[in-house]
């Protein structure tokens, strides 16, 4: 009866995760992202950035970032953790997790049909029985 256990747990861990999407969000675009060179750029012929003013041997180079595999996989975990919780928080437990008069009452008519049920037989025993009578004669 301990589902509502399971379901605490669940929603806990759906928050965790989402609150590390959350971050990895964040550092990836105010953090990572922005430290990246954004529009033209002017390069000398050894690779280190000048100023516009430069002409000799400068190469220009515009930079424009797109979004990329990772960051698409990103958020789609983002949106599939979100459902997940959604999921874990809003579908309700079984009556009888919250009730211990319903267990009980359960537990009763268990116990009643365990009682007043028949012995069953054993097919395999009665076969084994049959073989075993006919294959002495």
């Amino acid at each position: 009866y301990d589902v509502n256990c399971q379901k605490t747990v669940a929603c806990f861990w759906s928050l965790i995760s989402l609150a590390g999407y959350g971050l990895v969000y964040h550092y990836f675009e105010y953090v990572c992202l922005a430290s990246f060179f954004r529009g033209p750029v002017m390069y000398s012929a050894n690779g280190i950035v000048v100023e516009e003013g430069e002409s000799t041997g400068v190469v220009k180079v515009d930079f424009e970032w797109k979004l990329g595999t990772g960051q698409i996989c990103l958020y789609v975990g983002f949106f599939l953790k979100a459902i997940d919780l959604l999921c874990n928080c809003c579908l309700v437990t079984p009556a009888i997790t919250r009730s211990r008069k319903e267990q009980w009452e359960y537990e009763r008519l268990s116990e009643q049909s365990e009682v007043e049920a028949p012995p069953r037989k054993r097919e395999n025993s009665e076969e084994e029985e049959d073989s075993s009578s006919s294959s002495e004669d």
